[in-house]
């Protein structure tokens, strides 16, 4: 069983706003949005809401009340989860249909799962994940962007930064976030969802429900059949909005393993008909019979 924990493990349960350190998560205050108005003002964009400190400890750490070491304080954008997920899922989606009904092949889910798996334990080189704690100011799940950062200088926004801080990693989390901007080549080794916190199936059961609630599942025969049927109709995708995809994918009925199995063994007995490589004697069923007993053939017929 599962422990039960008043927070997320990826953050300390209480902080001091004493000093500055690597993996305090701020706000976008009043004061920091002043700032970013004036000198970064694409991140005062909506869902730019929280920065992420990038800066070593050690270079922010204010010694008998001087300034710090570092000149300029470094910060991450942190955008919600939901951004990154449909930024991966993109690059599996070839086709307008796809993208308008935000549908995905089956055939991707297993990348897709691997990559949520891959972030959710902090083990992607481009984001850090940060798991929603309502009750610390973070209601849903965020992700710092790695490579989308930003310098203030210090010895003009460190009380301002300072100010905005509401979350802070624990130490481990601070010594992973390290090792990932530092690019370095140990891996540090940090609490994983699983098994500490929730068991494998647990872990599992919440990827998948991300997957779920994101996007419309296809196989790849329905969105082929999709496709073709949209063409026939003449309709444009382009005009087409998410629910009326959604609906011509509902209104498809695919042929069953029974009547693929069926159909593909027509044309093999009209092929052997007309072939005179086969004995007339050949008792034809009997052929198909065995053919549709073998199990590398069952085993094409999805």
């Amino acid at each position: 069983m599962s422990p039960i924990m008043q927070y997320h493990f990826t953050y300390l349960p209480s902080f001091k706003r004493d000093h500055l350190r690597q993996g305090d998560i701020l706000n976008k205050t009043e004061e920091l949005e002043e700032v970013l108005k004036q000198i970064h003002p694409h991140y005062k964009k909506d869902d730019y809401k929280h920065f992420m400190v990038l800066t070593q400890s050690c270079d922010l750490l204010r010694r008998n009340g001087k300034s710090c070491k570092a000149e300029y304080i470094t910060l991450a954008a942190i955008r919600p989860f939901d951004k990154v997920l449909e930024k991966e899922v993109a690059k599996y989606q070839k086709d307008k249909i796809e993208q308008i009904g935000v549908i995905c092949s089956t055939a991707k889910r297993p990348a897709l799962f691997q990559f949520i798996e891959k972030v959710f334990n902090n083990n992607h080189p481009e984001y850090f994940y940060l798991h929603n704690v309502e009750e610390q100011g973070l209601p849903e799940p965020h992700c710092a962007f790695l490579r989308l950062s930003i310098a203030l200088r210090s010895i003009e926004h460190y009380k301002k930064c300072l100010n905005a801080k509401f979350l802070e990693l624990a130490e481990e989390f601070k010594a992973k976030l390290g090792w990932l901007v530092g690019n370095l080549y140990s891996r540090v080794g940090t609490m994983d969802w699983t098994p500490e916190w929730k068991s494998p199936l647990e872990f599992k059961s919440i990827i998948n429900e991300v997957l779920e609630r994101k996007l419309l599942w296809a196989e790849p025969d329905l969105l082929k059949a999709m496709k073709k049927e949209i063409k026939e109709k003449g309709v444009s995708i382009d005009d087409l909005r998410q629910e009326e995809i959604k609906a011509f994918a509902d209104s498809i009925i695919l042929p069953t393993k029974k009547e693929k199995k069926k159909s593909v063994l027509d044309a093999i007995r009209k092929v052997i008909e007309k072939s005179k490589a086969i004995n007339e004697d050949v008792n034809i069923d009997k052929l198909l019979d065995r053919i549709e007993q073998d199990p590398v053939f069952s085993a094409h017929i999805k």
